[in-house]
């Protein structure tokens, strides 16, 4: 007896039509009876739907059938004789099969084989052929079958590889044979070929309109249980096969009824999100939120569409809140593989800075305040690894117990390698340390991704207690949780229910959603329909001979898809786009162009040479609650509130120069950028090191030396001790190198300082005046700002002159009157001549020069420059000062530019300088 078919028109949805038809022919005593039915559905959602509706239409009054997906649905056919292999389990002896084929035949498969040791690699390789084998075994086919069919494929020439590939897979069965195990497909197989399926209830087939061979040979030995609902009219019933799936070659050329006022043709990514709002106002308020669904084709564009939903107070749902990759447990535990592997400085710190292990520090009442030793640590001495500590104790105290107590968290996870079953427990207590004093409220979204994420690891961990100690191997704690992370990395997270939201849905999930208004986003070949030309194992002409999934097969479905949609829906909306995300050009879908030739050549124009309806759309129509998308964020304004510091350094006045916004942001705000990702001295901290040798070099006895040689072996040995003090004997590579260019730039200096001492130069005084003290500096109108500056170095002429001079440790080594003044007339920074007034603290009076001493990669340039200002100049930059201090007195901060600083880049992001439609320019 043949499967029975039933076609319910597509004139409505099919869920609703489905469970009307069921309700009519299986209602007794008013009592819709399902209980001895299996309903089948492509996935869960259409399940859950399913009983919602019957729900409703039944009042309550009905017994619930049986829900499967379709690929639970073999199962429920026989027996299994033997347990089924776990996932992981088949992986692992995929690998071990392949590692046993002989080696004149591995380079047949692949062209490199991993490493004997390397474990990730055997077990990627372990996965591709699981799931070649997984594909194949589902339409009753084997790796054998592959090196048959190809021959009658022109051009096939990878025979020795599946023939090499067979002797893989038949190693593979008698592995899991010998364990006493079965693999899934080919347990099927067996029922399928042993005519062991059978079932004690009805089979309802709802929206299953592709299934792949085996499952077809197992209904046939229940056919008389089975019944096919097919969403279509029977006037398409030459369309389906005795399954009610599709027959692709019937699907090929068949008309689809799309009328092209349906269909919007944008430009960007960015456009299609906002023609979802405009699409949703074109509804003019005939639907709720929940009445509506958004169909995805490309992911990539959910954040932008769910970000002007949510501009636009629309709620919604896409049907993953967060892919397990990016949920703070996985990272979590990926932080701390990365460390245990070396105990790397970077990766400490990206361990301590997780988020979940931040608030577990505060558990222990560990602070924040070791956040900022951290910051300041690592970007100062650049340590290769956490452990040894250098520099002076009590700026690193907090950050050195948070080491100790990450230290005791991480101690069980060290040691010799052992079974990977055997570290079960001790990641188990290692989520349970951070998570398990943590209080989680399950409905709020953040703490619902981490409950579902630790349950999902929990079930992935639970696979390795399970490994046949054949398979299991032993690695290391950090090998086990990169295997467990590789276990559950594919998982999703749910997003919490929200009835009152508006779904986001794919595009296979679409012809089983009922919502009447639909609008599918990226309506473009390569999306609807999906195809595949360059497959690495099985390319589509060798899929077409071995009849599994092909390009036919997937344009069949979404045509139907289409077709079914375009029918049943009362709004349908397609856009188009012209461009990806990535801004690659985009073609429109083939399903676009079903229909006759003359439909064809206009529509073809129509995508190619019209003009984007996203760019020119009139105002918003007013009968759905929108609005026009939200501008972007404000940049703060100063706070007045704030107060001003006590004093400001000689050197604030350039910051105020270039932008008296971000002169607020650094010197009123404090803001600082630490940057702790890196491997060399930054120029700030190459200028510190070479600064303090020669504030040394300042205050010994060996600065009145007119001997180069003696002043270079100074030198030389006091950044020795500097670096060691600073960067410790582990140092990387590059720190090394750096160290040999400040050596070189400081043997030029000896050069230079010896000549300038024979000159009647004494240094008299280094990095003065302290930085407690400060001179009263009076503005324009006789207000006062208090001003400091501690100065490099100030040298005395045995005649009495004074020169303050600016150590400058930059690659450029200008002289003061490019850095200073533009076109010698603006002044841009005002350093040098402010000195003069701090100076006045150290009695410095009479004849005062300035000047750099600068130190640059080009060590031929190493030397004084010094500033041939006049007194005029000199009353011109005191002048300009007193103006920027009433300026800062009088709070001055918001001042809009002509063009951007070009300088403190740091607070770009927070000044929009790199957004097109910044509100201003500060």
């Amino acid at each position: 007896m043949p499967i029975s078919r039933t076609f319910l028109d597509w004139d409505r949805p099919a869920l609703p039509a489905v469970v009307d038809e069921l309700i009519r022919t299986r209602t007794h005593d008013g009592q819709c009876d399902l209980s001895g039915c299996v309903i089948v559905f492509p996935g869960r959602r259409a399940g859950r739907r399913f009983l919602e509706l019957l729900a409703e239409k039944t009042d309550g009054r009905h017994r619930p059938p049986q829900l499967a997906t379709i690929g639970e649905l073999p199962e429920l056919f026989y027996e299994p004789k033997r347990p089924f292999a776990a996932e992981l389990v088949q992986k692992l002896a995929w690998a071990e099969a392949f590692r046993r084929l002989p080696e004149e035949q591995t380079s047949r498969v692949v062209r490199r084989v991993p490493d004997p040791d390397d474990f990730d690699g055997w077990l990627a390789l372990g996965e591709l052929l699981w799931r070649q084998h997984t594909e194949l075994a589902a339409e009753g086919r084997d790796f054998a079958d592959v090196a048959r069919a190809g021959q009658q494929v022109e051009g096939f020439d990878e025979q020795d590889r599946w023939e090499a590939l067979a002797t893989v897979q038949n190693t593979y069965l008698r592995m899991l044979d010998a364990l006493e195990l079965w693999d899934r497909q080919t347990a099927r197989l067996v029922a399928v070929q042993q005519k062991e399926c059978t079932i004690d209830r009805d089979v309802l087939l709802v929206g299953t309109v592709d299934m792949n061979q085996t499952l077809r040979n197992m209904l046939d030995q229940v056919a008389d249980r089975v019944t096919a609902y097919i969403h279509a009219p029977e006037s398409a019933a030459d369309r389906f096969d005795d399954y009610g799936c599709l027959i692709p070659s019937a699907w090929e050329n068949a008309p689809i009824p799309l009328d092209m006022e349906q269909v919007r043709l944008v430009d960007s990514a960015t456009d299609q999100a906002a023609e979802v709002i405009y699409s949703l106002s074109d509804f003019d308020g005939q639907y709720r939120a929940d009445e509506v669904t958004v169909g995805i084709t490309d992911e990539r564009l959910v954040p932008q569409i769910q970000r002007v939903l949510t501009e636009s107070d629309i709620p919604s749902r896409w049907v993953v809140a967060r892919d397990m990759t990016r949920t703070t447990p996985f990272r979590l535990l990926r932080a701390i593989a990365d460390y245990l592997e070396g105990r790397r400085s970077d990766r400490f710190a990206a361990l301590v800075r997780h988020p979940d292990v931040t608030a577990w520090l505060r558990q222990q009442r560990m602070g924040d305040y070791w956040l900022k030793q951290l910051d300041n640590y690592l970007s100062q001495h650049l340590p290769r690894r956490i452990g040894t500590w250098l520099g002076d104790p009590e700026k690193s105290e907090a950050l050195q117990k948070v080491a100790g107590r990450i230290e005791d968290l991480l101690k069980p996870l060290r040691g010799a390698d052992r079974p990977i079953g055997d570290w079960n427990e001790t990641l188990t207590q290692l989520l349970l340390a951070i998570y398990g004093e943590r209080k989680f409220r399950r409905d709020d979204p953040g703490d619902h991704v981490t409950l579902k994420a630790c349950q999902q690891l929990h079930d992935a961990l639970a696979e390795h207690a399970g490994l046949p100690e054949s398979l299991a191997p032993k690695v290391s704690a950090s090998g086990a949780i990169r295997m467990w992370l590789d276990q559950a990395r594919r998982g999703t997270i749910p997003p919490l229910p929200d009835e009152s939201a508006m779904e986001l849905l794919g595009w296979l999930e679409l012809p089983l959603d009922d919502a009447p208004a639909l609008i599918v986003t990226t309506f473009n070949e390569g999306f609807v329909p999906t195809s595949v030309n360059s497959d690495l194992f099985l390319p589509n002409a060798l899929r077409n001979q071995l009849g599994i999934m092909d390009n036919a097969r997937r344009y069949a479905r979404d045509a139907y898809a289409l077709s079914a949609l375009l029918h049943s829906r009362e709004q349908t909306i397609l856009i188009a786009g012209r461009r990806d995300p990535q801004g690659e050009p985009l073609a429109p879908s083939r399903l676009m162009f079903a229909a006759d030739s003359e439909t064809v050549a206009r529509r073809v124009q129509h995508f190619y040479e019209g003009t984007g309806e996203g760019t020119s759309r009139p105002p918003l129509a007013p009968g759905w609650p929108v609005v026009e998308p939200a501008p972007g964020l404000s940049i703060p304004r100063p706070d007045n509130s704030v107060e001003l510091p006590e004093k400001f350094s000689v050197t604030a006045f350039r910051d105020y120069i270039a932008s008296p916004y971000r002169f607020y942001l650094r010197h009123v705000l404090k803001l600082r950028d630490v940057d702790d990702d890196v491997t060399e001295m930054s120029p700030l901290v190459f200028g510190s090191l070479l600064h303090e040798v020669l504030s040394r070099f300042g205050e010994d006895e060996v600065r009145r030396s007119t001997e180069p040689a003696r002043i270079r072996k100074y030198l030389h040995a006091e950044l020795e001790q500097c670096a060691l003090a600073q960067f410790g004997n582990d140092r990387s590579a590059p720190i090394d190198i750096q160290l040999e260019q400040a050596r070189a730039r400081l043997s030029e200096f000896a050069e230079w300082q010896a000549e300038w001492a024979a000159e009647g130069w004494t240094i008299t005084f280094t990095e003065a005046p302290a930085d407690d003290q400060f001179v009263e500096f009076a503005t324009t109108d006789g207000r006062t700002l208090n001003l400091s500056g501690r100065i490099d170095r100030i040298d005395r002429h045995r005649d009495g002159r004074w020169m303050i001079f600016d150590y400058k440790t930059g690659d450029k080594g200008d002289p003061p009157e490019k850095t200073h003044r533009r076109k010698k007339e603006e002044w841009i920074d005002l350093q040098l001549p402010l000195y003069r007034h701090t100076a006045s603290l150290l009695g410095v009076e009479g004849e005062i020069g300035l000047g750099y001493i600068v130190l640059p990669r080009d060590t031929g340039k190493v030397g004084a420059q010094l500033a041939e200002w006049t007194d005029d100049d000199m009353a011109d930059a005191d002048g300009r000062a007193r103006e920027i201090a009433a300026a800062i007195l009088d709070r001055q901060f918001w001042v809009e530019l002509d063009a951007s600083p070009g300088t403190l880049s740091e607070f770009d992001g927070i000044c929009q300088a790199t957004s097109f439609d910044a509100e201003a320019v500060v």
